[in-house]
């Protein structure tokens, strides 16, 4: 289990996407990023093919924001009362912030870091 806090960055054009601190996870399968300045970094379209699956409801797909890129980062849904992206780990290269390594992984359960369990309570304290 990695405990060092890692980049995410574009697996496309390399611009940083948030942090591994930022990550938290819903259900044990779904990975959202908390904090506002995650937000800056996607841009959504509405999703071809909204539907509801158990408790999401899949509402956009979700883009990096920098011109010339627009990589697919995922989806944005709600989920209960919370407005939420949700991201891909393969959209994604994870960066070392120490060596400077770049990492490759096509599913979440590969990477193994400190995966913190999404708490209602804590994103209420952001949004307000």
């Amino acid at each position: 289990m990695d405990k060092e806090n890692k980049k995410l960055l574009c697996r496309k054009c390399k611009a940083l996407a948030c942090y591994t601190a930022d990550v938290r996870v819903i259900e044990e399968s779904h990975y959202t990023v908390l904090g506002d300045a995650f937000k800056e970094c996607f841009v959504s379209r509405p999703h071809p093919k909204p539907k509801q699956f158990s408790s999401f409801e899949k509402r956009a797909k979700i883009f990096c924001a920098r011109q010339n890129c627009s990589h697919d980062w995922g989806i944005h849904v709600k989920y209960k009362t919370f407005e939420i992206p949700v991201i891909k780990i393969e959209s994604f290269v994870v960066e070392d912030i120490a060596t400077g390594v770049q990492t490759l992984y096509s599913k979440w359960k590969d990477f193994h870091f400190e995966k913190i369990p999404f708490d209602p309570a804590e994103m209420s304290k952001l949004e307000h």
